[in-house]
C-alpha cells in the first residue's frame, strides 16, 4: 500500500481524523437530543444543541487549519483535490447537525408515542454510521503512523470503508419507517408538528448521507 504523507513526513490523515472526531461528537450530541426531545426534557436539549454549536465551530476551525496548509509543503504530495473532498463531506456532517439543533430548538413538537422510539433508533443508527467512518479514519491513520504494527492492509481498509454505504441504507429505511408511522398517528398530533418530524427525520438522515459520501471520497483517494 503506498504511503500517503506530506514532504515533511506527516500522516495527512492525522487532521482528517481530528476532522472527523467532531463530526461524530455532532452525531453523538443529535442522538442525545432526540432522546431529550422526545422526552420534553427542554433544559437538556438547550444545552446540547448549544453543544451541538459549538462544536460545528471547532470543527469549522480544523477545517480552516487544513485548508490552509494545503499550499505548503506538508501537504505537498497530496492531490489538493482528494484532501478537499474528504473535508466538504466530513465538514456537511456538522452542518447537518446543527441544522438538526436548530430544528429541534425552534419549536415543542407533539410526537405521537409510536413514533418516539423510531426517531431515537433513527438518530442512534446515524450516530453509529458516523462512529463506523471515524474508525475507519483511525485505521488510516495507524496504519500511516506505522503500518508494520497493524494487521490492515489496502484491501481491508477499503472494504471496511465500502461498509458505510450499507450502514446508510438502514437509516433510509428506518426513515421510511417513521414517516409511514408518522402519518398513520398525525391525528395524535397537530399539522405544524407532523411537518416539523417529517422534516427532522431528513435532515438527521442528511447526517448518514453526508458520511457515506465521505466514505466514497476516502475510497476514490486511497484506491487509486
Amino acid at each position: 500500500m503506498k504511503v500517503i504523507e506530506g514532504k515533511s513526513g506527516l500522516n495527512v490523515f492525522e487532521p482528517l481524523y481530528e476532522h472527523l472526531c467532531k463530526g461524530h461528537y455532532c452525531s453523538k450530541l443529535v442522538a442525545q437530543s432526540v432522546e431529550a426531545f422526545a422526552a420534553d426534557d427542554l433544559d437538556s436539549l438547550i444545552k446540547l444543541c448549544e453543544l451541538i454549536s459549538a462544536t460545528e465551530s471547532q470543527a469549522d476551525q480544523i477545517e480552516i487549519s487544513i485548508r490552509n496548509k494545503l499550499s505548503s509543503s506538508i501537504f505537498a504530495a497530496i492531490k489538493r483535490d482528494n484532501i478537499l473532498h474528504i473535508i466538504k463531506f466530513q465538514d456537511n456532517i456538522c452542518d447537518s447537525a446543527e441544522d438538526v439543533a436548530r430544528l429541534l430548538s425552534v419549536r415543542k413538537a407533539n410526537v405521537p408515542e409510536k413514533c418516539k422510539s423510531l426517531l431515537i433508533e433513527l438518530a442512534d443508527k446515524v450516530e453509529s454510521t458516523v462512529n463506523f467512518l471515524r474508525d475507519c479514519c483511525a485505521n488510516l491513520v495507524a496504519i500511516h503512523s506505522d503500518g508494520s504494527k497493524h494487521n490492515y492492509n489496502h484491501k481491508t481498509i477499503l472494504e471496511n470503508f465500502s461498509v458505510v454505504p450499507q450502514k446508510e441504507e438502514i437509516t433510509d429505511e428506518l426513515i421510511h419507517d417513521f414517516t409511514k408511522t408518522l402519518f398513520e398517528c398525525e391525528e395524535e398530533s397537530d399539522p405544524v408538528s407532523v411537518m416539523l418530524l417529517f422534516h427532522l427525520a431528513g435532515m438527521i438522515g442528511n447526517i448518514a448521507d453526508a458520511a457515506e459520501n465521505a466514505a466514497d471520497s476516502y475510497i476514490a483517494f486511497i484506491g487509486n
